[in-house]
């Protein structure tokens, strides 16, 4: 005991500065049209609505955010918002739920549904129910911002 084995290899160096080539950068820069813009976040999730608050706010969106199906559907009653990211998996009432009685007193309103369920079904259901479109999360901030500018 107290013995151990002792390895040796080489490792080929070559020098990388001889094949150097500088990486053409894309100069174009995405503009995103939702400044003042007012969008409500429905969101149970006080992360995730953190998350999407600072991305819209970075983008100087307005922004509201409830935590239940039942106060969007209030508010958006009693408030113009020129789009909506509605959770679909909320404490009180679904998004689904939520999205058909907005859209039954709204029906311009443009919701994108935000959800983690993330098979074609479910795609397909929140389109079946009104939405304009649907984002899975984990949501990718440029995939989102990319979306709000094909709504807002």
């Amino acid at each position: 005991m107290g013995s151990g084995s002792t390895f040796y290899f080489t490792i080929p160096f070559k020098d990388a500065s001889l094949n150097f080539q500088p990486i053409k950068v894309d100069a174009r820069v995405e503009i995103f049209n939702i400044q003042n813009k007012s969008i409500l976040i429905v969101e149970d999730d006080n992360y995730n609505a953190t998350f999407l608050n600072e991305i819209l706010a970075e983008n100087k969106a307005i922004t509201t955010i409830v935590q239940y199906g039942k106060e969007a559907v209030k508010l958006i009653n009693s408030q113009h918002f020129d789009l909506v990211l509605m959770d679909i998996g909320l404490p009180d009432i679904s998004g689904y739920e939520a999205t058909k009685q907005i859209l039954a007193s709204n029906p311009q309103v443009k919701i994108i549904a935000q959800t983690a369920y993330a098979s074609q079904d479910d795609r397909m259901k929140a389109l079946a129910v009104g939405c304009v479109d649907y984002i899975s999360k984990p949501i990718k901030p440029q995939a989102l911002l990319l979306l709000l500018n094909k709504y807002c």
